[in-house]
């Protein structure tokens, strides 16, 4: 993996609320390259309080952050496309080690990271590698890979 500086895209955060977001949630930004040269974003998603995102009435700042997320390595991969001359799509690394069943009871939370996922960025990724599974996931996969759009979920690998 390179490093970040070698992205040629880079933003951050601006506004109050945004640099609190981030602190906060921290979903994933480009970090660097992969050796192939594509955005790469590592999210530790099994450490992520749902819960306390609910408890404190949070969703509107996290449904910011993950389209700020998003938003990062759809500009990473489109200014390196721009410079190779050819399409250049990121890869997400999802860390899910941590994640349980409880999860299941933020569903709505989940549904809408999906949607807006699946609305305003469907192709942003040519793989998704879910790394550190426990045994649980397989339930919890049914649940979210059904929110998926077909396109997104046949790009997710579980190693």
């Amino acid at each position: 993996v390179d490093t970040e500086d070698d992205l040629p895209w880079r933003c951050s955060p601006q506004s109050e609320r945004a640099v609190l977001a981030n602190r906060h949630f921290g979903l994933g930004r480009a970090q660097g390259l992969t050796k192939s040269g594509r955005p790469l974003v590592v999210a530790h998603a099994g450490a992520f309080d749902f819960s306390g995102v609910a408890r404190e009435g949070l969703a509107d700042l996290l449904m910011n952050q993950f389209a700020f997320a998003l938003e990062d390595i759809l500009q990473a991969g489109h200014a390196l496309s721009l410079r190779r001359k050819e399409l250049v799509w990121g890869v997400i690394v999802a860390d899910i080690q941590g994640l349980s069943l409880s999860v299941l009871r933020y569903v709505g939370l989940v549904q809408e990271l999906a949607r807006i996922a699946n609305q305003y960025y469907p192709d942003l990724v040519d793989a998704i590698i879910i790394v550190n599974a426990p045994v649980v996931f397989t339930q919890i996969w049914r649940v979210v890979s059904a929110l998926m759009e077909p396109s997104t979920r046949r790009k997710v690998q579980i190693l």
